[in-house]
């Protein structure tokens, strides 16, 4: 991922290159500061409706999650087109009603 700035600039082949703040350097000084980080614990509240059964998400910190990353670009073509930003989508879906189409219960949540 480092290796797609140049400077302050990120160009990850094939798509459009994105101005950023601080360049490559931020995001090298933010994995060393996670990687220094413990593992958290899931909260015991977090789970993943799986084969009409509630089974625990076990995730390790940070680990990327496919259906996460789909309910988030799914707010994004939502949101975008319409030029609006926020947590209530145009549809007046909500962090957890998008979270529920992918099939999480889930009763708390984060969304930045």
């Amino acid at each position: 991922m480092v290796d797609y700035f140049d400077g302050k600039t990120f160009t990850e082949p094939g798509k459009l290159p994105v101005e950023t703040e601080e360049g490559g350097a931020a995001v090298i000084e933010a994995i060393k500061f996670i990687e220094s980080l413990a593992p958290i614990k899931p909260s015991p509240k977090l789970r993943r409706l799986d084969e009409d059964e509630k089974i625990p998400v076990i995730r390790k910190a940070l680990e990327s999650n496919d259906k996460l990353v789909q309910i988030c670009k799914d707010h994004v073509l939502d949101m975008g087109p319409a030029g609006k930003v926020g947590f209530i989508g145009t549809d007046d879906s909500t962090p957890a009603s998008r979270l529920g189409k992918y099939g999480y219960d889930i009763e708390e949540y984060g969304e930045s």
